[in-house]
């Protein structure tokens, strides 16, 4: 449920703490655990951010796996359907790959760029759940490019972020993308059954802002 994407990223950041920062003396205070407050707001972000990413992944999830089924009941075709979800892979993935690339070429943002992404693929949902036909395929698109297309960029910044344990802060955050991954699809499909298609796309949407307000807010709490 809801509460579980609070609950699993924040356990897991107290249980990676010690690998986050056991090895790094610099950010211990005499061996006994009593962290100082820059390196407690430096976890506070880890997990902030955690959070984040499972609202990201929880907000998205739903795309994939249901757009076939409301295109088909918004009047597309079946064929239709699917076609319009592997060109929106295909768009997710070739965003990823220029996200990529870009980071290479060292003219890539970092959680700024994620954030805007997030709050971009929130309003391609708000687009698609219109029902409109056309509104549909745009907002699809849109939802793919940037909704999807962030979380490479954003795995980045978080090892960016902690050079000393990239592995270890990466294993807290991906936790988060996870839980939120595998629970998205089916929150998505209780709002849908038990409400409407529309409103599980704006509440999908809503997930993906509070994401990006997120990533946000913890980007300036985290060192280097």
């Amino acid at each position: 449920d809801a509460l579980g994407i609070v609950i699993y990223p924040a356990t897991a950041v107290v249980i990676g703490l010690q690998l986050v920062f056991g090895r790094n003396r610099e950010v211990l205070v005499n061996y006994d655990w009593q962290l100082d407050l820059h390196v407690a707001v430096a976890v506070f972000s880890f997990a902030v951010l955690a959070i984040g990413a499972a609202l990201g992944l929880m907000g998205i999830g739903g795309l994939a796996t249901f757009l076939v089924l409301y295109s088909v009941d918004v009047g597309f075709s079946a064929a239709a359907a699917g076609a319009l979800l592997a060109v929106g892979s295909v768009f997710g993935i070739s965003m990823r790959l220029f996200a990529g690339w870009k980071i290479d070429r060292r003219a890539a943002g970092g959680f700024s760029t994620v954030a805007v992404f997030l709050v971009t693929g929130a309003i391609g949902l708000a687009v698609v759940g219109s029902g409109v036909q056309v509104l549909v395929v745009v907002g699809s698109l849109v939802a793919f490019t940037f909704g999807w297309g962030w979380a490479g960029l954003f795995t980045f910044s978080v090892v960016r972020a902690n050079q000393a344990a990239p592995a270890a802060s990466t294993a807290i955050t991906q936790t988060g993308s996870f839980v939120g991954g595998a629970v998205g699809p089916v929150v998505f499909g209780i709002i849908a059954g038990g409400i409407s298609f529309t409103v599980a796309w704006i509440a999908m949407a809503i997930f993906l802002v509070a994401a990006g307000g997120l990533v946000r807010f913890a980007s300036g709490r985290l060192p280097g």
